[in-house]
C-alpha cells in the first residue's frame, strides 16, 4: 500500500488520506455509539452547525444535487437531527435547522475528530500539523 500511496500524485494523495481519516473517524464513531451515517449527512449537519440553510443553498455548498440533499434531509428528519423552519420572507422557503439531538449530535463528532488530530498530532508533530494546516488555508487560485 505504500508504494502505492507513493505513487499518486498530489491530489489522489490527498484524497486517499481524506478517505482513510474518514473512514477511521466513522469506525471510532460506531465504536462509541454515535450512529452511522454516509458522509454527506454528517456534511450536511455539519453545515447547519454555522447556520439554518434552505435545501437549494446547502446543495450549493456541498455541490450536489438538491434531490440528494432532499433525501438525506429526510433521514435527518426522521431520526430528530434537524426540522424544517418556514421562512419569514418567502412562505415556500424552508430552512433546515439543527435540534437539540442534531447539535448534541455534531458536538459528539467534533470532539471525535478533534481526539483524532491530538492522535495524528502525537504521531507526526504539532509543527508538521500548523505547516499542513496554513498550505490548506492558502487560496491556490
Amino acid at each position: 500500500m505504500e508504494n502505492y500511496l507513493k505513487s499518486l500524485n498530489l491530489i489522489d494523495l490527498i484524497s486517499e488520506k481524506h478517505k482513510e481519516l474518514r473512514k477511521l473517524s466513522r469506525t471510532v464513531a460506531l465504536s462509541k455509539g454515535i450512529e452511522d451515517f454516509c458522509d454527506n449527512k454528517i456534511h450536511l449537519l455539519s453545515l447547519l452547525t454555522l447556520k439554518k440553510m434552505t435545501i437549494a443553498e446547502s446543495a450549493r455548498h456541498m455541490d450536489i444535487s438538491r434531490q440528494a440533499v432532499h433525501k438525506f434531509s429526510k433521514i435527518l428528519l426522521e431520526k430528530d437531527l434537524i426540522f424544517m423552519e418556514d421562512s419569514k420572507d418567502n412562505h415556500k422557503e424552508k430552512f433546515m435547522v439543527l435540534t437539540e439531538s442534531g447539535q448534541k449530535f455534531c458536538n459528539e463528532m467534533f470532539n471525535l475528530k478533534n481526539n483524532l488530530e491530538n492522535e495524528i498530532i502525537k504521531k507526526i508533530g504539532k509543527e508538521k500539523i500548523e505547516i499542513l494546516r496554513s498550505i490548506l488555508l492558502e487560496n491556490w487560485d
